[in-house]
């Protein structure tokens, strides 16, 4: 039986939920999931004792464009950036948490995929 292609919505959904769970089996608790405002997003905000992590989840079915990482411009970090400055604005009680910025970058190849972590992966 052939698997149905699954969509880039889709993908991205499945490489998050992938993102989700194995740092949840690091410790780390889910406060939400794509949090959205004008002009910037987060695909995952997880908190660990007083850090609160923004992260940002990238997935590759091919390097033919480049790694997952490289894929996380300068301008999405902006995106990221606004989006973290917007979040503490609006949940006072993560103001106090020290704030960082990862990628997880899922690449997929023909052995499977990779995940890989990368905390501070930017600053702002």
């Amino acid at each position: 039986m052939v698997k149905p292609k699954l969509s880039r919505q889709q993908l991205g959904q499945r490489a998050e939920q992938l993102a989700c769970d194995y740092l949840r089996s690091q410790g780390w608790q889910l406060v939400c999931t794509n949090y959205h405002c004008t002009g910037g997003e987060i695909d995952l905000v997880m908190s660990q004792g007083h850090i609160l992590a923004c992260i940002e989840v990238r997935y590759r079915s091919s390097r033919a464009y480049g790694s997952a990482l490289e894929s996380v411009s300068l301008t999405k970090q902006k995106k990221v950036l606004i989006a973290a400055q917007h979040f503490l604005h609006h949940h006072v009680q993560f103001q106090s948490f020290a704030v960082r910025f990862d990628v997880i970058a899922i690449q997929a190849d023909a052995d499977g995929e990779t995940l890989d972590w990368i905390p501070h992966a930017f600053s702002c």
